[in-house]
C-alpha cells in the first residue's frame, strides 16, 4: 500500500504530466518521471523525456487533448464523460466547483473550469495533504476525515469519469509514449486508491 506522502507525490506528478507543457513543467518532468513511475512497481515503464522534446509535447498534447469537440479529441473535462459530448460545463462541474468552495478554496486561481483533470488532481493531491499532516500529528480521527472527503469525491466525480478517459486514450491512434504512459499510470493509481477506499469503509 503507497504511503500518504508518495500519494500526494503522484497527484501532483500527474497533474503536471497532464497540463499543457511549458518549459518549467517540462523540467519538472524530466526530473521526477522515473521516480514517479517507481512507485508503483506494476505500473507502466517511463518513456525517455528529455526538455528537448518541449515543442513535440506540445503539439501532442494539443492534438490529443485540445481539439475539443472534435471527434478525435479526448478532452480533459469530467463533464463530457458524465453529461454527454455537448456539455463542457454542466452540473457535475457546478458541484466539483463546490466541492472546492467548500474546503476554502479559491476558483480564481485555475484559469481552466473546475472539472478539468489537473485540477481535479491537483485537489486530490491537497485533501491528501490534509490526511498527512493529520496522521504526522497523530491526529487520526482528522486524518479519517480526510481520507472519507477523498473517497466521497472521487466516488462521486473523478472515477465516474476517469476510467472512460483512460480507456480513450488507449484507444487513440499515435498517442505520444508520454501520454500514453500517463494514462496507464493514471489508471494504474486509480485502480490502487479505490482499492484504499474500499479498504477504509
Amino acid at each position: 500500500m503507497l504511503q500518504t506522502s508518495d500519494r500526494r507525490k503522484l497527484y501532483d506528478f500527474l497533474a503536471n504530466l497532464f497540463a499543457y507543457p511549458d518549459p518549467d513543467t517540462l523540467a519538472l518532468l524530466c526530473r521526477e518521471i522515473v521516480t514517479a513511475a517507481a512507485l508503483i512497481p506494476d505500473g507502466p515503464r517511463p518513456p525517455r523525456l528529455a526538455r528537448e522534446q518541449l515543442h513535440s509535447l506540445q503539439a501532442a498534447h494539443a492534438g490529443l487533448f485540445g481539439n475539443y469537440p472534435a471527434r478525435s479529441c479526448t478532452p480533459l473535462y469530467g463533464s463530457i464523460y458524465l453529461e454527454g459530448e455537448s456539455r463542457l460545463i454542466g452540473q457535475s462541474t457546478q458541484f466539483a466547483a463546490e466541492v472546492y468552495r467548500a474546503e476554502g478554496l479559491a476558483l480564481e486561481q485555475w484559469e481552466e473550469p473546475p472539472d478539468y483533470l489537473p485540477i481535479e488532481l491537483e485537489f486530490l493531491s491537497f485533501l491528501v495533504a490534509q490526511e498527512d499532516v493529520s496522521r504526522r500529528q497523530g491526529d487520526l480521527t482528522q486524518a479519517r476525515e480526510s481520507l472519507k472527503k477523498q473517497a466521497d469525491f472521487c466516488r462521486a466525480l473523478f472515477h465516474s469519469w476517469v476510467f472512460e478517459f483512460c480507456a480513450r486514450v488507449a484507444a487513440s491512434p499515435n498517442v505520444h509514449p508520454l501520454y500514453r504512459f500517463a494514462s496507464e499510470l493514471l489508471e494504474h493509481f486509480c485502480r490502487l486508491e479505490e482499492e484504499l477506499f474500499d479498504g477504509h469503509d
